[in-house]
């Protein structure tokens, strides 16, 4: 009789931590994913000035909250990025060797319909921008 008992305890336990397990996994669905990415690379040698200011304009779907994360390092020259929303909200980076920027731009749903990123450079810049596009 004490065994049936035990095995019945151990059965409670092993659905119970399925039930935990499922649970944790719902937590998934709030994390961003990545949707695209883009990035530049600049060098003294190659720069032109027709070629200093650099726009990109993203669509944004609506019903759906975006991340955008920015990574910029800068060993000379400086790097100034920023990201201009349609309802002209606006953040911006000026980036240089003692100043790189590693951050995270939330952009609720149904915020806007365009963000346009926006980097100029300077002669003397040496420096890359990534910049990852995620969606949830």
């Amino acid at each position: 009789m004490m065994k049936e008992y035990k095995k019945i305890g151990v059965y409670l336990l092993a659905i119970c931590l399925i039930f935990a397990l499922t649970a944790c996994n719902d937590s998934e669905a709030d994390e961003f994913t990545s949707l695209r990415s883009f990035e530049y690379h600049f060098i003294p040698e190659e720069y032109e000035e027709e070629y200093s200011e650099y726009e990109k304009v993203i669509t944004l779907e609506a019903d759906t909250d975006y991340q955008f994360k920015v990574d910029t390092t800068c060993e000379s020259g400086t790097i100034e990025i920023s990201l201009t929303y349609e309802n002209a909200e606006e953040k911006m980076y000026i980036v240089n060797s003692s100043a790189p920027c590693n951050d995270k731009i939330n952009i609720p749903a149904n915020t806007t319909e365009t963000a346009c990123f926006s980097i100029t450079i300077v002669p003397e810049t040496k420096g890359d921008v990534a910049v990852e596009v995620l969606t949830r």
